[in-house]
């Protein structure tokens, strides 16, 4: 299991890191745990780890960076917080 800590500097140091993008890729194909806290999914929505996942939690006002996942943000049936 990879946890991805929330707040803004803490994702803005997590998303420099090049060893950790490449877990992560690494973890979505071999279909294991990835938790992302507050910000964090944004990390993921870049890496497009989040397409054709069908439910998203993350804090209000974070999803900067998850337009290329394909939750549509705006169903809460897809997105809640």
């Amino acid at each position: 299991m990879l946890v991805l800590p929330g707040g803004n500097l803490g994702v803005e140091n997590l998303n420099k890191n090049q060893l950790l993008k490449s877990k992560l890729v690494e973890f979505a194909k071999d279909n294991k745990i990835i938790v992302a806290i507050c910000i964090a999914p944004q990390i993921l929505g870049q890496l497009n780890l989040l397409d054709n996942k069908k439910q998203l939690l993350n804090y209000p006002g974070t999803d900067m960076g998850l337009n290329n996942s394909k939750i549509d943000l705006k169903k809460k049936s897809s997105c809640w917080w």
